[in-house]
């Protein structure tokens, strides 16, 4: 955990477990499938709260309801649920299908992200261990049962069954199989990795980019199996091969008879798609007009591929051996439009491309990198709109003189908890100067003004992760203390008096950071202070509530996190 990706959410299949029972076998041709999918981002006490895994969960039922043969009404999603609230769902699909057996051949998967253990999944404060999950799922009356799980330590769920590391690849070349399998990308001691970079975990994203057709190798329009996990497993192993999290392995035990292999989704069937010419080389990353990667995947020269996508506007990212390319299509509904290589155009190297450990940020140069999960310490030079009292006078037995400073001087300190949202503290000083010689006696007073603040900068999404210039929105509320010390000497006799008094106070304002380089960050903000009232005048003045204008330089500390 801490600074690499990993999270409690070790990738892997505990099953992919196929399952035919005996007297099943039905026409090829009537299929009917259910889904049942479970995301629960909270693991119970100690463990960290997921960001993807409940997201993971909708990718996947998406696009197996899109493309992989699974009717609407045959569907639930279940976000966060209980121990209950799993079991509920698999007894209540058994006994569905056992009351109103559908025609044809029955095939059932079961989907789950989140947290687990070397003993069972936990779900928020429950626990649901594998044995008692296995048994749920192998109650369901179906001919393949295909179970897949996101979470830690998933190779323990093999040795359940006595299986061992094995090379990645299943040697079954069939349909009519009878069996089991139990697959996973992650040993029993591995954790699993998500990333911010891609918006998930690395192996749901790279299964879910395999299921739309880029691990579609034989070209037929169809994703088996054996194609979706082969190419999961390829590109999750690369990709988490250098980040602090270490290499994922998989593993599986298959004891499947029969021929041919399962059918996982059948490109054909989304509303459009994009065919990649057989010229294109190069990794890929494709995104929606929301600027969700929706699909990643390396095309080699000289074979075509197909990707299925729904109807709408994408950017497509092409990075080659020493550039990077860019092109922008719209797909309307039942097209499937050619990519090829003139559709593309030269661009600088982006962030939201790049990929790799959250120690290796920046990998190239220009490259700006992300900001969640680092810390800055922010020294700030500042004006208040409304100053301590200031002036000069003499009438000459009596001279006045009050020298102030409007201008302030503040350090911070502040942390990125997402992209788009950092949190900090500041300190501000503000300090004045009054003196006065009256005679035989000489007065001089010192005043300062400090505001403690905790604040909050939301940094507009147009801005995040892909430029050096990030304007934001401030907020902030703390205390404002203000202290007068005093010395009064008279007839040789010397009077000194202090005193401090409060006040509350809030922030509302906007400003811009722009980043140099990998350390550094220089800002500014315009805001409005609101502060109540002193009990006393200070420096002449009870109210500082007014405009202040500030500039910043700050050193950046840690690594982005970054997956």
């Amino acid at each position: 955990m801490g600074n690499d990706t990993a999270r409690c959410k070790g990738i892997f299949f505990l099953g992919m477990c196929l399952m035919l029972l005996p007297g099943t076998v039905h026409a090829a041709g009537e299929l009917s499938r259910y889904l049942v999918a479970v995301g629960s981002n909270a693991g119970g006490p100690g463990r960290d709260t997921l960001k993807y895994a409940e997201s993971d969960a909708e990718r996947f039922a998406d696009i197996m309801v899109r493309m992989g043969g699974i009717d609407s009404s045959h569907h639930l999603l279940l976000r966060q649920p209980t121990r209950e609230g799993i079991e509920d769902a698999l007894s209540e699909l058994s006994t569905r299908i056992a009351q109103e057996p559908p025609e044809g051949r029955v095939e059932v998967l079961f989907y789950y992200s989140g947290h687990a253990d070397e003993g069972g999944l936990r779900i928020g404060n429950d626990y649901l261990s594998y044995a008692d999950l296995r048994e749920r799922v192998e109650a369901i009356p179906a001919a393949v049962r295909i179970t897949v799980l996101d979470a830690c330590a998933s190779g323990v769920i093999t040795r359940l069954k006595g299986g061992e590391r094995r090379q990645p690849f299943l040697v079954d070349l069939s349909s009519n199989m009878e069996g089991y399998a139990f697959l996973t990308s992650s040993s029993g001691t591995e954790a699993a990795q998500e990333s911010d970079a891609i918006g998930a975990s690395y192996f749901t994203h790279y299964l879910v980019s395999g299921l739309r057709g880029a691990a579609d190798v034989s070209g037929d329009g169809k994703v088996s199996l054996t194609e979706a996990y082969q190419f999961a497993f390829n590109e999750t192993l690369a990709r988490t091969t250098e980040t602090t999290g270490g290499a994922q392995h998989p593993s599986y035990h298959i004891n499947l008879t029969g021929t041919g292999d399962v059918v996982m989704t059948d490109v054909r069937r989304t509303s459009a798609g994009l065919l990649l010419d057989k010229e294109l080389h190069g990794r890929l990353y494709v995104r929606d007009r929301n600027e969700h990667l929706v699909a990643e995947l390396f095309k080699p020269r000289g074979r075509s591929m197909v990707l299925g996508l729904e109807a709408g506007r994408y950017r497509i990212h092409l990075e080659g051996e020493s550039e990077l390319f860019v092109a922008q299509v719209d797909l309307g509904l039942e097209e499937l439009l050619v990519l090829a290589p003139d559709h593309f155009r030269t661009t600088d190297r982006l962030p939201a491309v790049a990929r790799g450990d959250r120690g290796t940020w920046p990998p190239r140069p220009g490259f700006l990198g992300p900001l969640v999960g680092r810390s800055r310490v922010e020294l700030s030079l500042g004006r208040f709109g409304v100053g301590l009292a200031e002036g000069a006078s003499s009438t000459g037995i009596v001279s006045a003189q009050a020298s102030t400073k409007d201008l302030y001087f503040g350090l911070g300190f502040s942390r990125w908890i997402r992209e788009d949202v950092s949190v900090g503290i500041s300190a501000t000083l503000l300090e004045g100067d009054f003196a006065a010689d009256v005679g035989t006696e000489v007065i001089s007073r010192a005043t300062s003004l400090v505001s403690l603040r905790v604040s909050l900068r939301k940094y507009l999404p147009s801005s995040t992760f892909r430029t050096a210039i990030r304007p934001f929105l401030l907020g902030g509320v703390g205390a404002w203390i203000g202290s007068d010390a005093s010395s009064e000497v008279l007839a040789g006799r010397v009077d000194n008096s202090a005193t401090t008094q409060g006040a509350f106070g809030s922030e509302l304002g906007v400003g811009a950071d722009v980043l140099l380089g990998h350390r550094f960050m220089v800002g500014t903000k315009a805001s409005y202070n609101l502060v109540t009232d002193f009990p006393e005048p200070l420096a002449g003045r009870k109210n500082y509530s007014g405009v202040e204008l500030g500039i910043s330089l700050s050193l950046l500390l840690g690594r982005g996190l970054t997956g």
